[in-house]
């Protein structure tokens, strides 16, 4: 009979060091997996069954909007302790306890309407309002949460020199995935109903996903007897000095950076805007009289643009200073701001692909570079769930904020203006931005 300490070691039930190919390169392909898995917590994931949470749930769309600021600021709160879980228990454990508790939500997000009348609160909206909160909170913490930070942050453990080209392979199949996903989930909606697509992604996570990671999932390089990069390095061009780590920081260290607290603001005003602009995409067509489908065939064109970024981004990190990839994130988002405004002239029409192409592009190199460069591996999970708090009440707060400048100021001209501004700002500090472990080295 196998024992706990057997079942989890990282050399059962095979050793990843006696494999013909380097791990690390497995660990990629998993970590997309991971993330690709997140999607039915995710935004463009929820927004499917939007309107069948309206129908069944007897509430209007502004109720509905509450209960997922409720359920995403509340899960803000508590990613940071998933974090530090996350440090503590080791991506294997990790990824199958998020996994099932994941599958656990989707499977309460599917008897939703039951449960209201369950608890004899029928067409009520406040019992409505509570049990959607309930349910949003479990698969935003879960899903978006916990599955996506457990994923990535493994890759980055694999990877230090490579780091930025990994990620960005990776992430050229999570954009893929991820612009593919309303589709898939409709068709799931089509053929099994609304209520059996929950039901179906639960299992496919629950016990899929979770099943892959304790098979696949490894914490790192070293408990395998290899090495990052697999020892890899360079030959005839001098190594990037970002590369260098001088010091583990502590969640807490990091957090009384200015670099921290850099890369947390600009991804965080980056999941505001994003998650506020595919909010109200449609009503935002209407507003700045722009057709239907030529606002939807933006999100092509700027998923087209951020593959190619992502691959670059990823690229030109392993090879320079992070601060000017901050940079390029802040100067992008402005461009899409800039874009909005001349909508919908085809000037518009162009600044906001490229401007909304190149941020997102750009992103998922940042966040899954940033922290790990600056701060090192060790306490990888609670860096990065501090700053994913940020990110989850970001995205948050930035749907209900356009909504409100569009009720109370007869637009969304001055949201726009305003993220306009705070994008500026951003891409001037960023330049201010100095590698934490340089500093710590002189």
């Amino acid at each position: 009979m196998l024992l706990p300490d057997k079942i989890w070691s990282p050399r059962f039930p095979f050793d990843p060091g006696k494999l013909p190919v380097f791990y690390g390169w497995v660990v990629a392909g998993l970590s997309t997996i991971g993330i690709l898995a997140s999607i039915p917590g995710q935004t463009m994931g929820i927004s499917v069954f939007t309107d069948t949470f309206i129908e069944v749930l007897k509430i209007d769309r502004m109720e509905l909007t509450k209960a997922y600021l409720i359920g995403t600021a509340l899960s803000g709160f508590m990613i940071t302790r998933g974090g530090k879980l996350f440090d503590r228990l080791g991506a294997r454990k990790f990824i199958v306890l998020a996994s099932i508790l994941f599958g656990i939500a989707l499977l309460y997000m599917s008897q939703i309407d039951r449960l209201v009348a369950a608890v004899g609160f029928a067409g009520i909206s406040i019992a409505s309002l509570i049990v959607s909160s309930i349910g949003f909170l479990g698969i935003r913490f879960f899903g978006q949460g916990l599955v996506t930070l457990g994923s990535r942050s493994m890759l980055t453990k694999w990877w230090n020199l490579r780091r930025g080209r990994m990620v960005a392979i990776s992430g050229c199949f999570v954009s893929f995935g991820f612009s593919l996903a309303p589709r898939v989930l409709d068709w799931e909606i089509q053929a099994f109903g609304w209520r059996g697509a929950f039901i179906a992604n639960a299992l496919l996570i629950g016990i899929g996903v979770s099943s892959i990671g304790w098979l696949f999932f490894r914490d790192n390089p070293e408990e395998c007897g290899l090495a990052m990069d697999n020892g890899w390095k360079p030959e005839n061009r001098l190594e990037n000095p970002d590369t260098f780590l001088a010091k583990e920081f502590t969640g807490e260290e990091a957090k009384r950076t200015y670099a921290f607290w850099m890369i947390t603001l600009i991804l965080a005003f980056q999941g505001l805007f994003g998650t506020a602009y595919t909010f109200h995409i449609l009503d935002l067509a209407r507003h700045l009289s722009v057709e239907k489908t030529t606002m939807l065939n933006f999100f092509i064109y700027t998923s087209v643009l951020s593959v190619v970024i992502n691959f670059a981004a990823g690229y030109i990190t392993d090879r320079t200073r992070l601060r000017f990839i901050i940079t390029f994130v802040a100067l992008s988002g402005a461009l899409a701001c800039l874009g909005l405004f001349y909508l919908p002239g085809n000037l518009g029409k162009v600044l906001l692909v490229l401007g909304m192409g190149c941020s997102w592009g750009a992103f998922p190199v940042l966040s899954n570079v940033g922290y790990a460069r600056y701060f090192g591996r060790k306490h990888i999970g609670s860096i990065s769930g501090a700053s994913m708090a940020w990110m989850v009440w970001g995205s948050a707060v930035g749907p209900l904020l356009f909504s409100l400048g569009h009720r109370y100021l007869g637009g969304y001209e001055v949201a726009i203006l305003y993220s306009l501004l705070m994008y500026m700002i951003l891409a001037i500090c960023s330049v201010f931005t100095l590698n934490p472990s340089r500093i710590a080295r002189t």
